[in-house]
């Protein structure tokens, strides 16, 4: 199914005018209202936009933005394309040409995920962001996407949930290891070889219970124990230690199209930490937790 056969022209707002995400925002509600017949006013239903995307609600990448709202209030889904008249007014560091807002209805979020994916890998193509931005009527929008054949996903899978990946490298040493947990605020790190290839994991309180003597695992009474010892011990090893050391092989691999379904049943049988996503070469491309499937799914 091509894309353009669920998109509205009436909902692809061309040369649009403001600085800032809010006025770009406002003006696309401000269409999207019209269109939908919402209630609400303009300014409360950028409230509620802008108060989703500080929780998250965003996707974000070189040139365009994704903002969504779920509305329990609507049957439908609703995607809103912009296309920005003269985007170097805007700061530079958050500087967009093109806009993919999603006002989503309680029952359509698959639909969302689904349409997201189709354009976002559209408009990370080479070239792909800058032609579309030259779009100057809706007309145009629609041709565009006509003539490269951007079609409908049919499901929604891994590669449309997952997270950039926490890794490190296998000949890394621990101390590099430590300060990767603490950066990515994690405990568990993918371990890649030299060419990106997935060889193993790494979990933190794998590192620290190397360091534990053996036999306080199996005292059935460890209320006495006081001193710090394996943390100094760590502490002294922990340059001189290699990940490969302490690393195990990956509890559970996935390509990235496996079906959001069969994603959430591995999720949902906790053999692992994490998912790991690799392409058909073995290299890691990405990585799966039930934060995504909170953020993404149920409130993305």
């Amino acid at each position: 199914m091509l894309l353009t056969s669920i998109l509205n022209k009436d909902l692809i707002c061309c040369h649009l005018e403001g600085t800032t995400r809010e006025e770009l925002y406002r003006a696309m509600i401000a269409r999207a209202r019209a269109v939908i017949g919402m209630r609400e006013s303009t300014d409360k239903l950028l409230q509620r936009l802008m108060e989703a995307v500080q929780h998250g609600a965003m996707i974000e990448g070189a040139g365009f933005c994704s903002p969504h709202l779920r509305m329990e209030e609507l049957n439908d889904f609703y995607p809103v394309l912009g296309i920005v008249n003269d985007p170097s007014g805007q700061p530079e560091e958050s500087r967009v040409q093109v806009i993919v807002m999603g006002l989503i209805g309680g029952q359509t979020g698959e639909t969302w995920l689904r349409t997201l994916s189709s354009l976002v890998r559209h408009l990370v193509g080479k070239g792909m962001l800058a032609e579309m931005a030259q779009c100057t009527t809706p007309r145009d929008v629609m041709a565009h996407l006509d003539r490269y054949q951007v079609m409908l996903k049919r499901h929604v899978t891994a590669d449309d949930l997952m997270s950039p990946p926490a890794f490190v490298e296998l000949n890394a040493s621990i101390s590099d290891a430590l300060d990767r947990f603490a950066t990515e605020k994690c405990s568990t790190l993918a371990v890649v070889d030299e060419n990106g290839k997935l060889v193993g994991e790494l979990n933190a309180l794998d590192i620290i219970s190397k360091f534990i003597p053996e036999y306080y695992f199996m005292m059935q009474s460890i209320n006495f124990l006081t001193d710090s010892d394996p943390f100094e011990q760590l502490a002294r090893s922990e340059k001189s230690k290699k990940v490969r050391e302490f690393m195990i092989p990956p509890r559970k691999v996935i390509n990235a199209d496996m079906p959001l379904i069969r994603v959430t049943i591995e999720l949902c049988r906790r053999t692992a930490y994490s998912i790991f996503v690799t392409d058909e070469d073995g290299r890691l491309i990405g990585e799966l937790t039930v934060k995504d499937l909170i953020h993404r799914v149920l409130r993305g």
